[in-house]
């Protein structure tokens, strides 16, 4: 349900969504006296709202553009959902509007209200890919609903939403430490922040804290996990020991305690073996120190070392053949044993590789953000809406009634039955909703808009409508040759292609100039790349006429996502400033989508087209 502070004015326009009167509720007042905006709203039936438009259809994309407006411009969520009920209400199968109010409901955080809508979106009239992205929010919502249903489960969501947010900074472990250290704040009983922490102090050279931080997570860590934690540990004290060992070697060697120095530099060298440096430092230790048996020793462990140790090992072994037996012979054989291959891979990358990874893609669903809205770019021609413009559009409810429950029942209460006959140009009937939603396959996707003479495309579920009257496509009876008038066509961008009156010899490219009889005129232009534009003009008889058609990109949404949220992402090779999950909007095109892994990018080539729902997901 609604949180208080996000619902305060209640239950005035639920009733006038509906066409419903709400008595015996007092409020107070907001901007005005609101109760006479609301009565007015409330005395206009469905007909009379519906009834300006060319068909039901379009009466509620008007609402929905509205609704659109008023929360992605003017973010007002209230008045945004209490417009889509009116949208809803005219067309209850319009999966747009069911999408973006499903959206609305998960900024209140009614999930169960999101996740009725965003399954019912799947039921509508909704292109595929729509219903697609309404089912993969169905997945997220469900987990997020799971959590949030205990206090327990809100706490654990947050602490994913900062350790999601915290891992990325790895790479500024300065700063990572901080977010870490929240984390643990937020619930020191979970392993992940703990070892987050270790691995960060591994990378700040803190090796000593590192293996206290990660011997606690590994404790933390559920059992499958406790095995490489510990090894994760065992480097990092390795690591710290070799650091003391050659620390302490050092100081030895400026004192000249050779024998002092060799004996830390061996110590450390069997903490690292790789370290082939370390391990020749300790046999030239132990011979400025006349101690040769060792040095010979740790030369022939040497000997077969790749690289310059290996030579410089089988050098000195040859030279102490003539005063030690042992030089002699392991001169004189083959190396007993290799010493191990170097480890490229720092000590704080090996801890880092063997902690694994912190997160769970469970994690991620949870934390994932919720898509864009939706938008819809039909050209409505204005006409009177009072029920859009009055005040009481805005949604206010105080009700233990979820909002999906009053689309689901008050909408078709309602809603008037479809007329019997094919309706009239801007007077059709408008559909009734079934009381559940269908369990059948979701519907194929609205058809795209059709010429004037082939009607107007109706959502599945109800009969197509019949193509205009012959007198809404031709011209008045009273115009003649004699009274046309010159019409100004532009169009932004330039270039766009007007038909008028769906007859092609009366077209232009614009910007032009054509000659209309007055009165009334259907336009339609095109333009590649672009959606197709519908406008009615009137061309006056006394004064000019001049068209402004502004034509909208075909677009689809790309979301990005990869193994490592907070990841930046790249669009043909320019950084967008987004960070993985991010969802970009795109024209139609080519594009080489890419992220930031680990320094390098991961790329993916992809083709978006108009109304796509895209998914990218680099690893």
């Amino acid at each position: 349900m609604f949180r208080p502070a996000s619902i305060l004015p209640i239950a005035i326009a639920v009733g006038v969504a509906f066409g419903q009167a709400v008595p015996e509720l007092r409020l107070p007042r907001l901007n005005g006296d609101r109760s006479t905006a609301s009565q007015r709203a409330s005395n206009l039936t469905l007909e009379d709202a519906v009834s300006r438009y060319q068909n039901p259809h379009e009466a509620a994309v008007a609402a929905f553009q509205e609704a659109y407006k008023a929360a992605a411009l003017q973010h007002n969520r209230a008045r945004a959902m209490g417009l889509l009920l009116i949208s809803l209400k005219r067309d209850p199968n319009f999966g747009k509007a069911l999408f973006d109010m499903a959206e609305l409901c998960e900024q209140e955080q009614t999930w169960a209200d999101a996740l009725a809508f965003y399954r019912q979106t799947q039921q509508s009239d909704a292109d595929p890919a729509l219903a697609a992205l309404a089912g993969q929010q169905i997945t997220r919502v469900e987990e997020i609903a799971r959590l949030e249903s205990t206090p327990a489960g809100q706490k654990q969501r947050q602490y994913n939403i900062q350790l999601l947010a915290a891992v990325p900074k790895i790479k500024d472990p300065a700063v990572g430490l901080d977010d870490a250290a929240k984390l643990v704040k937020l619930d020191a009983s979970r392993w992940e922040g703990v070892a987050l922490t270790g691995i960060l102090q591994a990378a700040l050279g803190r090796y000593s804290d590192s293996y206290h931080s990660l011997e606690q997570a590994g404790g933390l860590a559920p059992a499958q996990r406790r095995a490489q934690i510990q090894s994760a540990a065992d480097v990092a004290r390795r690591e710290a020991s070799f650091l003391d060992s050659v620390r302490a070697a050092d100081e030895a060697w400026d004192k000249k305690q050779f024998d002092v120095a060799a004996k830390s530099y061996s110590t450390a060298w069997q903490d690292n073996p790789a370290d082939t440096k370390v391990g020749m430092q300790a046999a030239t230790g132990y011979l400025l120190a006349d101690q040769v048996p060792p040095a010979v020793a740790i030369l022939s462990q040497l000997r077969g070392a790749q690289g310059d140790a290996g030579v410089k090992a089988a050098a000195m072994l040859k030279e102490l053949a003539a005063v030690s037996d042992d030089a002699k012979r392991a001169s004189a054989n083959a190396p007993a044993a290799a010493a191990p291959p170097s480890i490229e891979a720092s000590a704080a990358e090996r801890i880092r590789t063997t902690v694994g990874e912190l997160t769970t893609p469970q994690m991620e669903l949870a934390a994932r953000s919720a898509p864009p809205l939706v938008d819809d770019k039909t050209m409505i021609v204005p006409v009177p809406d009072e029920e859009i413009t009055s005040a009481g559009s805005d949604l206010m409810l105080l009700s233990t009634q979820s909002v999906f429950t009053l689309y689901q029942q008050k909408a078709a209460a309602q809603a008037p039955p479809p007329a019997a006959a094919a309706p009239d140009l801007g007077q059709p009937g408008a559909p009734s909703m079934p009381a559940a939603p269908p369990a059948a396959q979701t519907p194929p996707p609205l058809p795209l808009p059709a010429a004037p003479e082939s009607g107007r495309p109706s959502p599945p579920g109800r009969q197509a409508e019949p193509p205009p009257a012959a007198a809404a496509r031709t011209l008045p009876p009273s115009a003649t040759r004699g009274n046309e008038r010159t019409v100004d066509v532009s169009s932004l961008p330039p270039g766009a292609v007007a038909i008028f009156d769906d007859n092609p010899t009366v077209t232009c490219a614009a910007p032009c100039q054509i000659s209309l009889t007055a009165g009334r005129h259907t336009l339609v232009a095109t333009l590649a790349g672009y959606r197709m534009a519908k406008k009615i003009v009137q061309v006056e008889e006394k004064k000019a006429t001049s068209v402004m058609i502004e034509m909208v990109a075909k677009q689809g949404f790309v979301t990005v996502e990869s193994a490592t949220p907070g990841s930046p992402v790249f669009l043909n090779g320019r950084n967008t400033g987004r960070l993985t999950p991010a969802t970009l909007p795109l024209n139609e095109g080519e594009y080489e989508v890419a992220v930031e892994v680990d320094g390098s990018l991961k790329t993916q080539k992809t083709t978006v087209k108009d109304g796509d729902f895209l998914k990218v997901s680099l690893k």
